[in-house]
């Protein structure tokens, strides 16, 4: 009888930093679930993958991650259980799009659509012997240095700049490691957030305008290139009980600035249960 294979669930893995801890875990013999929006790139991906990592069990789902029902309820019909749920999805639009909800994309598609994907699939989770939770942050140096606030949550696109949503969206993530973390304290479910390095096919260099993609460059000066990261947080045994830390590309523990708290880390769970 063969050996049931640990299931990883990357949203946003089609490129960038999901695509590059698919490729890591799938190597590693995950059974690897990559959830993205465009079908034929996804199919393309996947099959990449297989070829590149000879690791036959990699599926693609197609879904459109800035609406709340999304895709978790096809996963909750097809999968047992999910071992590891990698969240890397992210966008930096240059311009105000909303959603179908009336929500800016850039604030859905970087922090909202990871609350939903978390939230609607926790009982996968808490049927694994020991879940994984990771998500992708930024440079410390932002983290730290960032207006720790409930967000603006724009509408209107006049003197639009994606910069300060992309940074509450940040600062979100960042908070809801902390609230998941407390509250799943008792289970054998761990949440982390890391800066993954840089990967040249990342959202810094796409659809973001030229300031962004010069962003990107100098990431990539200062970070390692490639990081594997998200795979190592994903699967090394000593890491198995830590949880609500924020790790860098070099796998060490960043301590987060005193402004990160449990209480605004609850005024933004209450308020992202309302949207």
């Amino acid at each position: 009888m063969m050996a049931k294979k640990t299931i990883a669930l990357i949203a946003g893995g089609t490129s960038g930093v999901g695509k590059r801890t698919a490729i890591d875990l799938a190597e590693r013999d995950f059974e690897i679930i990559l959830i993205g929006r465009n079908k034929k790139k996804g199919e393309e991906i996947k099959r990449e993958l297989q070829e590149k990592t000879q690791n036959s069990a990699i599926a693609f789902y197609a879904a459109d991650l800035s609406t709340k029902a999304g895709v978790a309820t096809r996963l909750k019909a097809d999968l047992n259980q999910i071992d590891v749920l990698v969240s890397t999805v992210g966008v930096m639009l240059p311009e105000l799009h909303l959603t179908a909800d009336g929500y800016d994309q850039n604030f859905v598609l970087n922090y909202l659509t990871h609350f939903w994907l978390i939230n609607q699939l926790l009982p996968l989770l808490k049927k694994s012997a020991q879940g994984r939770i990771l998500l992708v942050g930024a440079m410390p140096f932002a983290i730290n240095h960032a207006k720790v606030k409930l967000p603006t949550l724009q509408t209107k696109s006049n003197k639009y700049s994606q910069m300060p949503v992309v940074g509450e969206a940040t600062v979100g993530k960042t908070l809801l490691v902390l609230k998941l973390s407390e509250m799943l304290k008792d289970s054998p479910i761990t949440v982390n957030i890391f800066q993954p390095g840089y990967v040249p096919d990342s959202s810094y260099g796409a659809d973001t305008g030229g300031l962004m993609q010069i962003f990107g460059k100098i990431m990539g000066r200062f970070s390692k290139i490639d990081a594997s990261i998200g795979a190592e947080l994903a699967t090394a045994k000593d890491l198995a009980s830590i949880s609500g830390k924020f790790f860098n590309e070099k796998r060490a523990i960043v301590p987060l600035s005193s402004k990160y708290t449990l209480a605004m880390a609850q005024a933004w769970w209450e308020l992202s249960e309302k949207l």
